[in-house]
């Protein structure tokens, strides 16, 4: 925890030395470096950062917005990846016959909304629920 509050530190002081009046002081480093997962991640920014060395002012802010916004991409293409493999895994669970929980809660919701006495039923739950899980 120690090294990466150094690294942290070290991050934001090359960037308010190199960058003074700008938006990437120690405060944004704080909340922008949250997002790294990995110590390691931010001592390669300061490393990126630091060979940058005949850059400062407007030059220098603009190679932190290039390595900020391609940590930015690689979060989003990250979490669209987790999206990606959580939808997968839900077409494998349908594909298996298991429910997934998002067919279950639409199943609740059609049981609610027709009750008993609606004339075939169990057809208009299953339009409702959008599967074939009621046809097994």
């Amino acid at each position: 925890m120690a090294r990466r509050k150094e690294a942290v530190k070290k991050l934001s002081q090359i960037c308010e030395e190199r960058a003074p009046g700008t938006r990437y002081d120690r405060y944004f480093f704080e909340e922008f470096t949250k997002k790294l997962k990995t110590t390691e991640a931010i001592e390669e920014m300061t490393v990126k950062l630091m060979s940058s060395e005949n850059l400062s002012g407007p030059l220098f802010v603009e190679e932190i917005e290039k390595l900020v916004g391609v940590h930015q991409n690689q979060h989003e293409q990250a979490r669209m990846q987790g999206k990606k493999e959580e939808k997968q895994k839900q077409e494998e669970e349908s594909k298996k016959g298991e429910w997934t929980m998002e067919e279950l809660s639409n199943l609740s919701k059609a049981i609610v909304k027709y009750p008993g006495a609606i004339p075939n039923r169990w057809k208009v739950i299953t339009e409702y629920i959008g599967t074939d899980k009621t046809q097994k």
